[in-house]
């Protein structure tokens, strides 16, 4: 079996997720808190995964406990686009209903998944038989069901219970679809809300998880699935501070829509929340944490599948290549310790320039620097950018790869494997959206000439990027762009969407030049594409201010923009942190 091939948290059995996750180098100990909390980042970060391992089978299994012994109890609620971005809802928009319908479909859609998830652990409650069923009747009465007898089991206790709820959120969904073929219409089905419903049926079921109560996690994904209204709803919960007893830890990509509630209150860290993101910018060894997270992530993978190995064997790097990149390295460090280097110490100049130079002399003598190999466990790691799912994806299509051409018994990825699958990634990544249709962060299909924009951005950028790795600057492994003047309208929307399709990661930079301080957004290319232009992936410390004025003809014409360029610019010392453009 593929040992790097993902499989959805939720497909996980317990024991997997146990074997599988790796807690240390992440925001895990984060969600730990009792505070409400927002974890967001792009797609492949890691945060479904924090939310298995949080559920209360995986505990048990990690803390070697019972139920009695948990900390918390966790309910993973997964929202879903095909559950709640419903056409219907777009017809109560303005509309005071709205809101009223939006917080029924929540809470019911949250309440279900909650007691289809505490049904097993009342099992091994010591609560008396009695107080289970007269607390799970309560629960029944809070949203109008029919009592049962008390005679009935704490199973079927349980089904009513879940059918309740499941019959509140259908028939608020048929409600929805009626209106459009009749028009508004009245409606007469009972409507619940988290503060008066939902949050007293948590309070009652968990007594019964434990003597005196258990503290409740709610764990909602992927909530920038959510309408702006629905998302305004939620904002309202996290707004309450319940924390005394309910926690909500929030998960979504970049793109969630307001951090306003529907009074028109803004939610703020760290009164209400706190937040944590997910991407990880920097990937050596020496800073952030992710390097050393996906070393423990591949070595449980390779351990797993009884692969007595190390991730630096299993993915080794081209010998003859790094070999001259190393004889380059001592070159330049004897010549720093000479006194003709440029930079304050032998080590400086030895990483600076000699990967750089060798891409260089590869593209100026035989015009072939895409003979440059990616492969090496390290360089797998920085072309990654900071996202595991990017290496894992990589990992499982290179060992599917090499198992189709040697069978079985593979101890290690050949490095023209490794190369071959990251090369056809990044041109996948570039061409992905020329022929179909491009998204925008609410899941609408942009026009095409929106989308175009967005395109043409990227490749002015990776030219351009390219053009500095071949000059002869002081430091000419350049990702990022700042500006120096305010973008427009036009180029703030290809910048944001760029963002929330991975091409680009935003940060922040102090501004260039300012008396008074502050920082201005950094936009960092992501490495993925390093391959695609030929970059060195394995660093960054440049970037790049220049006039957003002068960027936004690339929007609609980047060659024209790049052979703007003059290459001149960027000769001499200059500064080793900063380049300027126009």
């Amino acid at each position: 079996m593929n040992p790097f091939y993902v499989r959805s948290p939720e497909g996980l059995s317990a024991q997997d997720a146990c074997s599988l996750f790796v807690d240390s180098f992440s925001d895990y100990p984060m969600l730990l808190d009792p505070s409400h909390m927002f974890m967001v980042g792009p797609r492949g970060t890691g945060k479904s995964m924090m939310f298995r391992f949080m559920l209360p089978d995986c505990q048990k299994i990690a803390k070697n406990c019972t139920l009695q012994e948990l900390q918390f109890f966790s309910i993973y609620i997964p929202f879903k686009r095909q559950n709640f971005n419903l056409a219907e809802l777009g017809r109560l928009d303005n509309a005071h209903a709205s809101v009223l319908i939006n917080e029924h479909l929540l809470t019911s859609h949250v309440a279900r998944r909650f007691f289809e998830q505490v049904s097993g652990s009342l099992s091994e409650s010591i609560v008396s038989e009695a107080n289970i069923i007269q607390n799970l009747s309560k629960c029944l009465s809070l949203v109008g069901g029919v009592s049962l007898d008390p005679v009935e089991s704490i199973s079927r206790h349980l089904d009513a219970l879940r059918e309740r709820w499941i019959a509140l959120f259908d028939e608020a969904v048929s409600y929805l679809q009626s209106i459009a073929f009749c028009g508004p219409l009245p409606y007469t089905g009972k409507l619940i809300s988290y503060l008066e419903h939902l949050l007293p049926t948590i309070s009652l079921i968990s007594e019964l998880l434990r003597e005196g109560g258990i503290p409740v996690f709610l764990l909602l994904d992927d909530a920038h699935n959510l309408s702006h209204t629905q998302t305004q709803v939620l904002n309202g919960w996290v707004a309450s501070r319940t924390t005394n007893f309910v926690s909500i830890k929030i998960s979504s990509q970049p793109n969630y829509k307001t951090y306003y509630t529907v009074t028109g209150d803004r939610i703020e860290t760290p009164h209400d929340y706190t937040e944590t993101r997910t991407a990880e910018l920097y990937t050596t060894k020496f800073k952030g944490r992710y390097f050393s997270r996906i070393v423990g992530i591949i070595e449980r993978r390779l351990h797993k599948a009884g692969l007595e190995t190390d991730p630096g064997r299993f993915f080794p790097p081209d010998l003859e290549q790094e070999s001259e990149i190393e004889r380059r390295a001592e070159e330049l460090r004897e010549l720093n310790r000479e006194g003709k280097g440029r930079g304050a110490r032998p080590s400086d100049d030895a990483s600076r320039y000699s990967r750089p130079d060798f891409i260089r002399d590869l593209a100026g003598s035989r015009k072939s620097s895409s003979k440059y190999s990616y492969a090496g466990f390290e360089q797998l790691v920085h072309v990654s950018s900071g996202i595991t799912r990017h290496f894992l994806d990589c990992a499982s299509k290179m060992y599917d790869r090499v198992l189709a051409q040697e069978g079985e018994n593979i101890f290690s990825i050949p490095p023209s494997v490794q190369d071959e699958v990251v090369r056809e990634e990044a041109d996948e990544l570039r061409f992905r959206f020329f022929g179909r249709e491009m998204d925008d962060e609410d899941g609408h299909s942009l026009p095409e000439v929106d989308a175009q924009k967005v395109c043409n951005l990227i490749d002015a950028l990776g030219g351009l990027f390219r053009l500095i790795l071949l000059s002869d600057r002081s430091e000419r492994r350049v990702y990022s762009i700042a500006f120096s003047d305010e973008p427009s309208a036009n180029l703030r929307t290809a910048l944001k969407r760029a963002v929330s399709l991975g091409f680009l990661h935003e940060s922040s930079i102090g501004k260039k030049g300012s008396r008074t301080g502050g920082r201005t957004k950094l936009y960092v290319l992501t490495r993925r594409l390093a391959p695609h232009w030929t970059l060195d992936p394995t660093g960054f410390a440049g970037y790049l201010f220049l006039s957003a004025r002068k960027l936004e003809p690339a929007l609609t014409d980047p060659d024209g923009f790049l052979r703007k360029f003059d290459l001149d610019k960027l000769g001499g010392d200059g500064s080793v942190e900063q380049l300027e453009l126009f």
